[in-house]
């Protein structure tokens, strides 16, 4: 691709994946490029805050992995497979091309030994020994890699689970959102912030093991995953957390390895100079205590349905502003039941969260009532949980 300075367009808007609000488009730094593609992406708040040729699908090469790693933490965290699963690397996973940790088929191994090869040196026959142990086949897994882009709004098509076929074809922003919802696992950081280490092999042999990624030499990237084949060209997905966000640099078909690395840089330096992360709610995470009439308890609890974290442009933090609105409550409430929503407002426009009460609250019946009033002449609490403050 010719040399050549692209303006990039920013969207600067409030964001959060439940809800949809206003977005402004305006003119952004210039970045010298001479990839196929890039986008840099805040994971929190999965906002794309720069893209070029962004939605246009290309041959990423080991970059297509990051699917896979996803899926890896994802079967573990659902229970689908265990840490300490034993593994058997399958001829089809120990003949596989590319870059290798020199499996010898019909060998065993913990999933999570696997894992380091796999994500570290990008060890197409760990992948592919991992992904038939989740699916049963790497066929099976694919299926899955598909499934799952789908899930995730995603218009790239995975051919297999390591890169190697240049049928397996994404775009930067998707990559982008893949690797922003694979950052939430920290045991991929584990392994992907590693440099260089030593894998022991069954019969006790050693292979000596290095990061691709040399940025992780700096303590300010923790690490995501790189690839490149000479039709593809050099591709990197670069991660580093600042200021209460993580961004995310995705470079496709590069020219060389460093132009990759220096784009990769130069993208998440203009991120964390000029945008802050502020997580306004957890899911799940108590937002206030509420006074209930006519309930067998005298207070609620209400906590956000999802979570709602903003992405401001730094300087603007002012004239950000958050509102707690929910009706008067009365009996009867049920666990879950929405009364209301924390609004956020912001130069860019209005975003939203609802609000659910934490627990079933019943009509006051006439012995609930003289239990009440009999606690309050005692002077002891209706309502209390260890730990929660209201604010």
């Amino acid at each position: 691709m010719n040399k050549s300075r692209k303006f990039v367009s920013i969207l600067l808007a409030v964001f959060f994946i439940a809800a949809a609000m206003p977005m402004i488009t305006v003119r952004a730094q210039e970045f010298e490029s001479t990839a196929k593609s890039y986008a840099l992406i805040e994971a929190n708040t999965r906002q794309i805050i720069a893209s070029e040729n962004g939605d246009e699908k290309f041959h990423a090469a080991g970059l297509t992995k990051l699917m896979s790693y996803l899926l890896f933490f994802e079967a573990l965290a659902d229970g689908k497979v265990r840490s300490e699963d034993s593994v058997r690397v399958s001829q089809e996973a120990a003949k596989k091309g590319g870059t290798s940790v020199f499996l010898d088929s019909g060998t065993s191994y913990s999933f999570e030994t696997l894992l380091k090869p796999a994500i570290m040196c990008n060890a197409n026959d760990a992948v592919t020994a991992l992904a038939e142990h989740v699916a049963g086949s790497e066929a099976a897994f694919v299926e899955l890699m598909n499934a799952r882009a789908k899930e995730l709004g995603l218009s790239c098509t995975f051919a297999d689970c390591t890169g190697i076929s240049s049928e397996s074809l994404v775009s930067a922003n998707d990559l982008a959102v893949i690797a922003a919802e694979l950052s939430k696992y920290s045991g991929f950081f584990k392994y992907s912030a590693i440099w260089l280490d030593t894998f022991t092999h069954e019969s006790g042999r050693e292979t000596e093991m290095s990061n691709s990624n040399v940025l992780i030499k700096n303590d300010l990237y923790d690490g995501m995953s790189t690839g490149s084949t000479p039709s593809s060209g050099y591709s990197a997905a670069i991660s580093a957390k600042s200021g209460g966000g993580r961004f995310i640099a995705i470079v496709i078909g590069d020219k060389d390895t460093g132009s990759r690395f220096k784009l990769a840089e130069e993208l998440i330096g203009y991120a964390i100079a000029t945008f802050g992360v502020k997580q306004i709610a957890q899911q799940g995470g108590k937002v206030k205590t509420l006074p209930v009439a006519n309930g067998d308890v005298k207070e609620v609890g209400v906590y956000a349905k999802e979570d709602l974290s903003i992405l401001y442009k730094k300087g603007e933090e002012g004239s950000i502003s958050t509102n707690i609105q929910v009706d008067d409550l009365a009996a009867p409430l049920q666990k879950g039941q929405i009364v209301g929503k924390i609004v956020i407002t912001a130069p860019e426009g209005e975003i939203s969260v609802a609000l659910a009460v934490d627990q079933d609250v019943k009509e006051q019946s006439f012995g609930s009532g003289w239990r009440r009033l009999i606690r309050g002449f005692l002077g002891l609490t209706e309502y209390a949980e260890p730990g929660v403050v209201a604010p």
